[in-house]
């Protein structure tokens, strides 16, 4: 497992906030600053 680079993460912001749903680039910014693991985003409701 690695970390997602700068710029990875650059990209998912940038990819994120062409969606129609406004929660999807706030779960990515909240996954992103925290640092949850992939299991712990998952179980969020």
């Amino acid at each position: 497992m690695r970390s997602p680079s700068a710029e990875e993460v650059r990209l998912l912001f940038s990819s994120a906030g062409d969606d129609r749903d406004p929660r999807v680039p706030a779960f990515v910014c909240l996954v992103a600053a925290s640092g949850m693991r992939r299991g712990e985003a998952g179980a969020l409701r």
